[in-house]
């Protein structure tokens, strides 16, 4: 048998609904949580969409609701389409899943999982200010340079900084001025430049 954890740290699976949307293939892949279960996982991550749809449609949240139940007392937790504080705690509440795993909605906004647990623990957040997403846009850099350096940095930023520039005045002029930055001294002026200031 499976055990638990290897060491300090558990093992847990993170599936798709299928490979297609059929429903054969979404059998055969909680058949796999469940063979999986029995093998002493301890718990499951479910994106609730089929591999044949990649990122598109909706996800299907009442599958996330039937795994929950399917694989009780092993903890299930959701993922698919939660881009918002809000939608993760709706995930919840229709699910009963065990906890709300977000992915792309932390492109850009990393600030959404303390908006999450704010509006979980109060009933309301605060919107990231322009400080935050600057002082997360540099760290972001910083941290990719030291990994990879600054040339291959710059080129991810180009891509990462189009996530940061969302919900603000003039988003779409400063997504396409990213688009043009090559050197880490043009990436630095154009977070100031569109950053610097509330």
């Amino acid at each position: 048998m499976l055990a638990r954890s290897a060491g300090p740290l558990p093992i847990t699976l993170k599936i798709r609904l299928g490979f297609s949307q059929t429903a054969t293939s979404r059998d055969q892949a909680l058949c796999l949580a469940r063979d999986a279960a029995g093998m002493g996982i301890a718990a499951v991550t479910l994106h609730a969409r089929a591999v044949d749809q990649g990122y598109g449609g909706r996800a299907d949240w009442a599958a996330i609701a039937t795994w929950a139940e399917a694989l009780a007392p092993l903890p299930v937790f959701g993922s698919g389409d939660l881009r918002s504080p809000e939608a993760a705690l709706e995930m919840l509440r229709q699910t009963g899943c065990a906890g709300a795993t977000i992915a792309r909605g932390a492109l850009g906004a990393p600030w959404i999982f303390r908006q999450t647990i704010d509006l979980a623990a109060r009933g309301s957040y605060a919107p990231a200010t322009l400080q935050e997403r600057r002082e997360t846009l540099l760290a972001h850099f910083a941290g990719l340079t030291e990994q990879y350096g600054e040339r291959a940095a710059v080129k991810f930023m180009r891509r990462f900084a189009t996530y940061y520039a969302k919900g603000f005045a003039g988003a779409s002029l400063a997504r396409a001025a990213f688009q043009s930055v090559r050197t880490p001294e043009a990436f630095r002026e154009m977070v100031e430049k569109w950053f610097g200031e509330e």
